[in-house]
């Protein structure tokens, strides 16, 4: 409708009737909107006159052996004509429903209604002898233009009694021969359709909007429902969303001459790393050393030109430095859980030492505690001391004579057990 030239009211004016036009005729919309605004600016007609002429469409289709489809493929052939001889849309709609009765239809009866119009409407003097010998006219007594009707009326009684040979004849000398197929079906068609689909079609008013509600009434329609209900969301929601994304977009336009030059820049590098490499390898395989080596000998200079020289570069450029760095961070955690396990094992209270949560020595002074059975280490360490001083008694003089007594060791060891055990309580809370 927009290509058509309609503003917004003139959309909402003709909607309806194109809406109940395609529900009628099972065409989708952007076909059935094309056949009706084309055919409206052709006939000179407004967008309120929309639901009209859909009445009209949908009631020729439904009565004359055509669809909707096919009268908007001859309308696009004819209606420029009809329109500016100011011939109604009921009246092209009989013609081109007669002719569908007959199979000339779609762009074949539009090209034969528009011929014979124009062949009538500035005749050659044959077809003009033709026509007056028989009494056909455009126009009537007073020299005002007929109605299509009243032409088809005229070509009805004026030729539709002669033999078949002389109609023919007659028809091909008016009409031309491509325009007459159609207009003998016209003028062949009983007095009784003719009259049936003329009235039918003058009487269309609501057509569109009965066929409508019929094409929906089932399964099919409730779905063709469903699925306009949706289409109205996503235009809804797209207009909603419509800022935003063109806000994205927009930014994201405006960043595209910074990252066309981060790209330039990065394949600016990588073609002088290219280059620098082509140059290295075509100098080296121009030496002497390279020409003279065996393949290992030759395996050996490019892992030295390649590999071995660029890495010896940046190692004692920035890499050194860097591993260094890295080996330095990893060496202070590795020790520094090392200091707080072994400070764990001596009986050192080290949980202000743990405030240091994120550091990788925390963390495994953290598991070091937590993996520590502090009871089974205590009782076997108490059971060592206990053999170690016996056998120590052994060696010394007096043979059995112990050198510490077993209270000792129970004064000595629960302090460190208890103090791991505590240990243990604050890293796992």
């Amino acid at each position: 409708m927009a290509m058509a030239g309609w503003d917004s009211q003139q959309m909402l004016d003709g909607i309806e009737g194109i809406l109940n036009l395609a529900a009628a005729s099972g065409e989708d919309l952007g076909t059935t909107s094309d056949i009706v605004t084309d055919a409206l600016t052709a006939f000179g007609l407004k967008a309120s006159d929309a639901a009209h002429f859909s009445d009209v469409l949908a009631q020729s289709a439904a009565s004359a052996n055509t669809n909707v489809s096919m009268m908007g493929e001859s309308f696009k052939y004819v209606a420029p004509i009809a329109g500016a001889m100011k011939y109604s849309v009921e009246d092209t709609s009989l013609a081109l429903g007669l002719m569908a009765n007959a199979s000339v239809k779609g762009s074949m009866a539009g090209t034969s209604l528009k011929t014979a119009l124009a062949n009538m409407a500035a005749p050659t003097d044959k077809m003009a002898t033709a026509m007056k010998k028989y009494g056909i006219s455009l126009t009537d007594s007073n020299g005002n233009m007929k109605t299509l009707k009243g032409v088809l009326d005229n070509l009805r009684s004026s030729l539709g009694g002669l033999s078949e040979t002389e109609k023919t004849a007659a028809a091909s000398t008016i009409f031309g021969k491509e325009a007459m197929s159609g207009m003998l079906a016209i003028i062949n068609a009983t007095e009784s359709d003719y009259n049936k689909l003329a009235e039918s079609i003058n009487n269309a008013d609501g057509a569109a909007s009965k066929m409508s509600d019929t094409m929906l009434d089932n399964l099919e329609g409730s779905i063709t429902l469903l699925q306009s209900a949706m289409d109205g969301v996503k235009i809804s929601f797209g207009e909603r969303l419509s800022p935003y994304v063109r806000g994205i977009a927009d930014w994201l336009t405006e960043q595209m001459p910074e990252v066309e030059q981060g790209l330039n820049e990065m394949m600016d590098w990588v073609d002088s790393k290219v280059d620098r490499m082509k140059r290295k390898f075509k100098e080296l395989s121009q030496s002497d050393e390279w020409k003279n080596a065996d393949f290992f000998g030759k395996v050996k200079l490019a892992w030295d030109d390649f590999i071995a020289e660029p890495f010896s570069e940046w190692w004692h450029s920035t890499g050194k430095q860097k591993i260094a760095d890295i080996a330095g961070d990893m060496g202070t955690s590795i020790g520094t859980g090392l200091k707080l396990g072994i400070l764990t094992l001596l009986g050192v209270d080290v949980s202000d030492t743990l405030n240091e949560g994120a550091s990788v020595g925390a963390s495994f002074a953290k598991g070091f505690a937590e993996g520590f059975d502090t009871d089974a280490i205590a009782s076997k360490l108490f059971e060592g001391f206990g053999n170690m001083v016996k056998s120590a008694g052994k060696l010394l003089p007096g043979e059995n004579r112990q050198i510490y007594p077993p209270f000792f060791l129970q004064l000595c060891l629960p302090k460190s057990q208890v103090r791991l055990r505590a240990l243990a309580k604050v890293l796992s809370a």
